[in-house]
């Protein structure tokens, strides 16, 4: 990996422009999306725990 890594705000904002240009989500379609990334951005969280605390050990 390189660069920083970015804040969870920062993927939801940079999420947020990408999609911006395609028509609106039905509900049903929202459910799916969440469902699908939910996994996802909790596997995201963990690895940039881990990152930090091997960078704090270090």
């Amino acid at each position: 990996m390189t660069g920083p890594l970015r804040t969870e705000e920062q993927i939801l904002a940079a999420g947020a422009a990408a999609v911006a240009d395609f028509p609106p989500l039905t509900d049903r379609q929202v459910d799916q999306v969440v469902a699908l990334l939910g996994p996802v951005r909790d596997e995201v969280l963990a690895a940039q725990r881990e990152h930090q605390t091997t960078a704090d050990a270090a």
